[in-house]
């Protein structure tokens, strides 16, 4: 609200017996405070203000008017910096000295008075603040007159503080009162006329009256634009009240609008550390929270809490605004950790500054509550929720909005805690007191509303709660549009709601518009967010994804087949996708900004990598989290630039993949879900399912339903460790055609006339080398059809990243350290028969001598082909080299490849019988951190070892980024636009943490995300001498003409054949992510 009547006061207090004395220094040291506190010079304005206030008392004597006019001078401007604990004590002095010597009925005493009586009203302390109000309006009546300006503004206070407790009936009373007196008095452009307009229209405002309000402030806007001009404060802040009230209805276009031309305008006018910026930023913020565009929010949070607390202070009111709304947008988006520290920080500031029972402290209390309850601490939460509850019906009235809001939110509480006889009628009063006081559209009523709908789905009384669902839902888009949380919160509901009762045709209508709206909202998000939080933003669509692939294969129609699909179009492998795009979009940009965000990126990523064997010090768990800190806000601002120049990919539709796949190429496309029951809407058990579309069944796609994952956990477990025996035995073989039996057979009535598969797996298939199964013939897959493994199905229909490709260029052979030289002498020397292992026991690399020559045969290769190849190897493959590369056409790196899995995921994995996470790697205590644990981000636990890793693990040297080993975190900050291909030929370069519907979080990820076409991997600890000969010949077909995922597929078909190397250990674990595409440039 503007507040022209708190200006007035300062100009009295001030500027008040100035003209009384004939002090030279008082009045220097009175116009440089002035103008300290005009320039918005706190600091400098509280210490004149202290100066001037000492040397009164000590020249002109305790009882000085100019000493009065000093202490109330000094008082003001405690009480305009928020400082009302040092305020008040001065202010209770002026007014009690100036009661003395100038009486009761003097005019500064009135001004002593009114200012008192405003500090409490400021700090919510309504009860000591309403007598002072009425004192000073009874003095002022008799000794002023009705409609004396200083009377009339002492009403409008009075109404104001009537508006803050939710007195509206009495404010309005009065709020007409002031109007009448001022229209009569002042001309209709007159600022206090403009004031008692503005302060009518946002009572109106509060109370849902909105079509009250715009006309008000429509008119405060025209008058002040005529009066003042377009660039006056005045204006601006009308255009933020209008702004506001379009945000209440869920005009959020409009309010936009008026809020970005606000802001520009604050910026330009007065700055961009002026309070007035400061809040307009805070407001375009809110404004993004309410619509749920968390990734816009985020940054002007940032920059607003940055700049108020350099200019207002860290206890200044804006600055705890700004605080708590950050904590909000964090509990929003579900980051906690990060959300709780903000939230009790404005508590407790809040309850010292403001006191415990100011309404804004009550906001604060009612907040950590909401967060306690998000958090599953239902104790805390009740508590806090009752205590706020309790103190908002005493200070703000049992219809305020805000006790309205608590009522509600202790009745949710109930709901979860399934106290449901104490919840329902807490919701029906909410409504009740909703509908009376703020209108049906108003958003406290319809999330009632909402909320008791699903009390009564929950106690299975789904009649009346269909009803308010659909009362809900139309008001709900006219509100606040298709894609905001709310709408999309009621159009989940109601899908449930329609599977629940069987009606599965009507759920699936619902299911659509769900994902419809999600997508839109997803698309305007996902972009602009950390990849913590981009990761957020999908674990929260799991409940919703699970009952989509639960619902389809138990209704398994044309539609939801449909549906499914186009789900994996638009979902699977989206956080890749999204990284990779802004990544490649970055690296090619000429703008500075973009640029530097992606290099201060790649920087802190180094250094955070830095960190992971560095020995434990007392700081480094807070430079971890500074780093990743900043990170995330590099990477939130990234993303924001990329997406604003609209260069991100188009969406992909069924038909965009049908004309992708030739008539005798297929997709099958993998997902494990977890299987819901469709009336209670609970976990049953995880499941796996198989997409099938191709243009021989075109329209009539087909789901499989491939039953529990659970054994194929198992199978897949078992076929792993039978395989990496290094034989080819009967029971190798009886449990590849098991697997064939439970995953492909199902699929074979869908495949007639199919050479080449794309295979998306899912879950733990991506550790499973398809081409292994065997059919009732003993016939490898591999041998069947062509197969292609792709992240989504949407890579069948984009194509890759662009750029022009250098030469090829390979990392062979490091030496880890300089003890290994001897090993490596004797390279030409090695009996054949003997055989190295790319993997090793724990963190001490051993010297691969077969990975040094595969680098010079692939050397040879490249130079018969005509291409100059860089080699580094022994000393110069280095971890700074392979950063200093930049596009190579080709990269190989034959090296130690290794994952490290948390203990405790081990152990839960173990539990299951399955290890498939783990990797050979065993750590010692360098690659611990404090308290034995690891770091949990997966890409710092995998990584290749480079020249001098092993000095890495055991010097207690300093530790830089360029240390020996590449972590898969460095890795995504390679430049490999235009890269055609990677290999890996490593151990486990494939393995890593595996997410449902986003492959694994490793090596191959990461180089992909760099810019890389396609990456060549392994699923499991390598043969050195056998990948040496397998490297050979892939190459060799490779080069001659053959994309990767064909020259692979052809080499492990001739490896099949071999007397020595046909034990699918040598061959089945190298796998080509990515799609074939054209290499007609080779």
């Amino acid at each position: 609200m503007l507040d022209l009547a708190k200006t007035v006061l300062a100009c009295l207090l001030i500027y008040s017996a100035s003209l009384a004395h004939a002090d030279e220094q008082w009045d220097k040291l009175n116009e440089q405070m002035m103008m300290a506190y005009e320039y918005g010079d706190s600091s400098s304005a509280i210490e004149i203000g202290r100066q001037l206030l000492a040397y009164s008392r000590e020249n002109l004597g305790e009882n000085h008017p100019d000493t009065l006019t000093s202490i109330n001078s000094l008082a003001y401007l405690y009480d305009e910096y928020g400082l009302y604990a040092e305020a008040e004590p001065l202010y209770q002095a002026a007014l009690t000295q100036r009661q003395q010597v100038l009486g009761n009925d003097h005019p500064d005493t009135l001004d002593s008075l009114g200012n008192l009586a405003y500090l409490y009203d400021s700090q919510g302390r309504y009860y000591e603040a309403e007598p002072l109000y009425q004192q000073f309006l009874v003095q002022s009546k008799e000794l002023l007159g009705e409609d004396h300006p200083t009377t009339v503004t002492i009403l409008d206070r009075l109404a104001t503080l009537y508006f803050r407790q939710g007195r509206y009936e009495d404010a309005e009373v009065l709020y007409l009162s002031v109007l009448e007196q001022r229209q009569r008095v002042l001309d209709e452009d007159d600022p206090n006329v403009l004031l008692s307009l503005n302060n009518l229209a946002n009572l109106y405002d509060s109370q849902g009256r909105y079509k009250e309000a715009e006309p008000l402030y429509q008119s405060v806007l025209a008058k002040s634009r005529q009066a003042l001009g377009e660039e006056h404060p005045y204006t601006s802040t009308t255009l933020n009240n209008l702004a506001a009230l379009y945000a209440h209805q869920g005009r959020y276009t409009e309010a936009e609008a008026l809020l970005a031309k606000t802001l520009k305008k604050r910026r330009a006018v007065l700055g961009d550390n002026h309070p007035d910026t400061i809040l307009s930023m805070n407001n375009l913020a809110t404004l993004y929270l309410r619509q749920g565009r968390y990734a816009e929010a985020e940054p002007l949070y940032l920059s607003a809490l940055e700049q108020a607390r350099q200019t207002l202070g860290g206890e200044h009111a804006t600055t705890l605004l700004i605080v708590f709304n950050t904590a909000d947008l964090y509990s929003s988006q579900g980051r906690y950790a990060q959300a709780e520290p903000l939230a009790q920080e404005t508590l407790v500031k809040r309850q010292l500054v403001l006191g415990e029972d100011h309404p804004s402290t009550l906001e604060s209390l009612n907040s950590l509550a909401i967060l306690y309850q998000s958090q599953g601490r239902y104790s805390e939460a009740e508590t806090l929720f009752q205590d706020a509850l309790r103190k908002r019906e005493v200070v703000l009235g049992e219809d305020h909005p805000d006790t309205l809001t608590s009522l509600a939110n202790l009745a949710d509480l109930y709901k979860t805690q399934e106290r449901y006889e104490k919840a329902e009628p807490m919701y029906q009063s909410v409504v009740r007191r909703g509908r009376r006081a703020l209108g049906e559209n108003h958003p406290i009523t319809l999330a009632s509303l909402y909320h008791l709908a699903g009390l009564y789905e929950l106690q299975n009384n789904f009649e009346k709660a269909e009803t308010l669902y659909q009362l809900v839902l139309p008001r709900s888009r006219e509100v606040f549009g298709d894609s905001h949380p709310y709408t999309l919160a009621t159009l989940f509901s109601m899908a449930m709601l329609q599977q629940a009762n069987g009606r599965f045709s009507t759920s699936l209508g619902y299911w659509a518009q769900y994902f419809e709206g999600s997508n839109q909202w997803l698309a305007s998000n996902i972009w602009g967010a950390s990849e913590d939080t981009r990761k957020i933003y999908i674990a929260r669509e799991k409940v919703s994804r699970d009952n989509l692939f639960s619902l389809t294969v138990r209704f398994n129609n044309p539609d939801s087949r449909r549906q499914a699909l186009d789900f994996s179009l638009a979902r699977k492998g989206l956080l890749l996708h999204v990284s990779s795009q802004i990544t490649n979009i970055a690296k090619a940009s000429s703008d500075p900004h973009v640029s530097d965000r992606l290099s201060q990126i790649y920087v802190n990523k180094g250094a955070l990598a830095a960190l992971l064997t560095k020995s434990p010090d007392e700081n480094r768990q807070h430079r971890v989290f500074e780093l990743e800190k900043r990170i995330a806000r590099l990477q939130a601002e990234l993303g924001q630039s990329i997406q604003a120049l609209g260069k991100s990919q188009a969406e992909v539709k069924f038909g965009d993949l049908l004309a992708g796949l030739a008539d005798d190429e297929s997709l099958v496309d993998f997902h494990v879900y977890e299987n819901l029951d469709q009336e209670t809407g609970e976990g049953k058990t995880d499941k796996l399912l198989a997409i099938i579309a191709n243009n021989q069944i075109k329209g009539e796609m087909r789901v499989i339903d491939l039953g529990a994952v659970e054994p194929i956990l198992h199978q897949i477990t078992e076929y792993r460790e039978m395989t990496q025996r290094g034989t080819n035995s009967e029971s190798l073989i009886q449990a590849s055609h098991k697997l064939y039996r439970q995953l492909w057979q199902p699929l074979t009535p869908f495949l007639n006339n199919i050479e080449h598969v794309y295979i998306s797996p899912d879950g733990v298939l991506n550790l499973l080398p398809f081409a292994v199964l065997r059919d009732g013939e003993g016939r490898m897959l591999s041998q069947a059809y062509k197969l292609s493994t792709i992240a989504s199905p949407r890579d069948i229909v984009l194509k890759p990243p662009g750029g022009t490709a250098g030469n090829p260029t390979v990392f062979s052979g490091p030496l880890y350290d300089k003890s290994q030289k001897q090993q490596y002498a004797m390279v030409e020397k090695q009996d054949a028969a003997v055989t190295y292992s790319r993997s090793m026991k724990d963190l001490y690399f051993s010297a691969l001598p077969g990975a040094l020559a595969e680098g010079e045969t692939v050397v040879e290769l490249f130079k018969q082909e005509k291409m100059v190849a860089e080699h580094y190897y022994l000393e110069s493959a280095t971890e700074e080299q392979l950063k200093n590369t930049r596009s190579p056409k080709i990269l190989h790196l034959a090296t130690h490849g290794f994952f490290l899995a948390p203990q405790e995921m081990l152990e839960k994995r173990d539990s299951r019988g399955a290890k498939l996470v783990s990797s050979t790697v065993k750590t010692k205590d360098p690659m611990r951190l404090e308290g034995g644990s690891y770091y949990q981000n997966p890409l710092l636990r995998s990584g290749i070892a480079l020249a001098n890793a092993n000095q890495r693990v055991t010097s207690t040297a300093k530790i830089n980024e360029n240390d020996g080993i590449l972590t898969a975190l460095e890795a995504m900050s390679l430049y490999l636009e235009g890269t055609d291909l990677v290999v890996l030929s490593a151990c486990e370069t494939g393995v890593g943490e595996i997410n449902v519907g986003e492959g694994v979080y490793g090596l191959q990820r990461s180089f992909l995300e760099a810019g890389a076409k396609a990456v060549l991997y392994t699923l499991w600890p390598v043969s050195d001498e056998g990948t040496r000969f397998f490297m050979e010949r892939f190459y060799q077909n490779y080069l001659n003409g053959r994309q990767p995922q064909a020259a692979l597929q052809m080499t492990q078909r001739e490896f099949m054949e071999h007397q020595r190397w046909s034990a699918p250990y040598y061959w089945a674990g190298f796998v080509v992510s990515g799609k074939d595409w054209s290499n007609g440039d080779r």
